[in-house]
């Protein structure tokens, strides 16, 4: 019996399927030879011998956990290999689906599915010069590929983009310092950064009046890099009156 956070997928729960997956709290039901022909991974873990009694993956009860995935993420993959031909052409495919490339691109990275990573990343290539269009929402998980996969030029591009959105709609930098951070990604942290010295050049703020600036949750290490940047900027400004 089902518990009660745990539910079937509405459109990848096939009652032909020979395996179960859960992931999260979603359980797909699928055939096993769509991912085997796809990713070694799965073909190495569906051959695994069994011992006595019902194997994982027979019945909802008893599924395949795959840890560390969302289930948004499986489903996404699931889509595109299911797909019939026509829908997977890349062009076919619109800025609106970016979300299911990145989700699809991640996954096929981590299973070894080297069609479809390749695929997914040509789907996002075709569409990089349409970024300042993605909502706000999928940046980070673009982001995020862009960094696995060492995509240089996605990187700055939902870069770019993540700190237009920071700055237009005067939102929080320290969720963007936090990330950044933690990627050591030092052509970020100087962007973001810049976003809040424009902030401040906006204010008219003086030297004078440095040491009360408000940090807003910024850290001491991070708030002091700015300070010293919008320090040597207005030093720069006096030297050249108008």
């Amino acid at each position: 019996m089902l518990s009660t956070d745990v539910s079937r997928d509405k459109e990848h729960y096939y009652l032909a399927g020979d395996s179960i997956i859960r992931v999260e709290n979603t359980l797909f039901k699928i055939h096993k030879a769509f991912l085997s022909h796809n990713s070694p991974l799965f073909a190495t873990l569906f051959d695994l011998p069994v011992g006595t009694g019902n194997p994982e993956g027979s019945s909802d009860a008893l599924p395949i956990f795959l840890e560390g995935d969302t289930a948004d993420d499986f489903r996404a993959l699931l889509k595109y290999i299911y797909a019939p031909p026509i829908q997977v052409q890349l062009s076919e495919i619109t800025l609106v689906a970016v979300p299911e490339l990145v989700s699809v691109a991640k996954l096929s990275h981590k299973y070894q599915m080297d069609h479809w990573r390749d695929w997914a990343l040509k789907g996002l290539e075709r569409h990089i010069s349409s970024f300042d269009s993605l909502p706000a929402r999928h940046i980070p998980a673009l982001y995020s590929l862009a960094n696995l996969l060492g995509l240089i030029v996605t990187r700055l591009v939902a870069i770019k983009r993540w700190c237009d959105v920071v700055e237009q709609d005067d939102l929080s930098i320290v969720p963007l310092i936090n990330t950044f951070d933690a990627s050591g990604d030092q052509y970020g942290l100087v962007a973001i950064y810049c976003v809040q010295i424009r902030r401040w050049e906006h204010s008219a703020r003086t030297v004078s009046d440095l040491e009360s600036l408000p940090r807003d949750g910024v850290s001491s290490t991070h708030f002091h890099r700015m300070l010293s940047g919008y320090a040597l900027l207005l030093r720069s400004w006096y030297r050249f009156p108008s």
